[in-house]
């Protein structure tokens, strides 16, 4: 048998078989480093080998170079696995997508909510997963637009048609040359947050309706009590500024009940509106005895004579 090393090397040379062999040279002082040798068979002009030339290069830098390389992959995968184990630790649901809005990674309280694996995740459009994609989607071009969104309210679907209210924060996330690379997302179930909020503004309601059958009861004057039923209901919307007009004896007119939270210019301006069909909301709906809801108060007809008041008083819908 053939021996590993130097003597391998020399038996395939002598039958003309090229190969390499890292071996370990020895200096004088007793030193050691790696080199990598090759051997080649010298023949005289019959053909029969005369010796052995042997090349040696110091094969050091290359090693260390590879033990470099094995140590930052380890190091690499360390770093994952440690990155991993974070995402999977969190009790929100997290994903990152593209640019595009499409799903480049999930943990498992995502596949969770959705019913579906990370595999099925990864690849499929974000917006695909709730009940209204509209709003999804522009939840993710928000993000690009503006950096990061907090407290975005969205609806999950599951697989199953299970639906999970959410509150989604996200931001973005960039290369390391500030390239955007996408969106980080964590979503965090509020189911039972938004019950109870649900809960307490229903007895917040019988609690204003109460307050205002205490009032009747006891003979209250009819401005404080309207006073009343206006600010408890802005009270509960703290974006709305609401308003009561009161039919005039004719049955004709409007009268100002209260608006407290209305600029007097307002008030003083709609001050015996005539009803009619197309007379403003408060117009309308004493007119037609139906409930008028308008949208877009800028550009809608019924307005036409009241808008620059509107305007000047911030109202945008009514």
């Amino acid at each position: 048998p053939i021996t590993p090393g130097f003597e391998a090397l020399v038996f395939k040379a002598s039958r003309g078989i090229e190969d390499i062999y890292e071996l370990t040279y020895i200096r004088k002082d007793g030193s050691r480093f790696p080199a990598v040798v090759s051997v080649t068979a010298l023949h005289d002009v019959q053909g029969t080998i005369i010796g052995y030339l042997l090349i040696g290069t110091d094969n050091t830098a290359r090693q260390m170079a590879e033990e470099e390389r094995l140590r930052l992959d380890q190091s690499l995968r360390d770093q994952q696995f440690y990155t991993r184990s974070l995402i999977e630790s969190s009790i929100d649901a997290l994903m990152t997508t593209d640019p595009r809005g499409i799903i480049t990674d999930a943990n498992k309280q995502m596949e969770a909510l959705t019913g579906c694996t990370r595999d099925e995740l990864i690849g499929a459009p974000f917006k695909n997963h709730f009940t209204d994609p509209d709003r999804a989607e522009a939840g993710i071009k928000k993000v690009l637009a503006e950096g990061k969104v907090t407290d975005y309210e969205l609806t999950a679907v599951s697989r199953d048609g299970s639906e999970t209210v959410v509150s989604y924060n996200a931001t973005i996330f960039y290369a390391r040359d500030r390239r955007p690379l996408g969106v980080f997302a964590a979503a965090r179930d509020i189911t039972e947050r938004k019950r109870a909020e649900e809960l307490e503004l229903k007895h917040t309601r019988i609690a204003h309706v109460n307050r205002i059958l205490q009032m009747l009861t006891a003979n209250a004057p009819l401005a404080r009590v309207l006073d009343t039923i206006v600010l408890d209901v802005e009270a509960l919307n703290p974006a709305m500024r609401c308003s009561i007009m009161l039919l005039d004896s004719d049955g004709k007119h409007l009268r100002h009940g209260t608006g407290p939270s209305l600029p007097d210019f307002y008030n003083q301006a709609i001050e015996g509106m005539a009803i009619g069909p197309d007379v403003g909301c408060c117009g309308t709906a004493a007119f037609t005895g139906q409930r008028v809801i308008v949208s877009e108060i800028e550009t809608h007809i019924w307005w036409h004579a009241y808008r620059d008041f509107a305007r000047r008083a911030g109202l945008g819908a009514c």
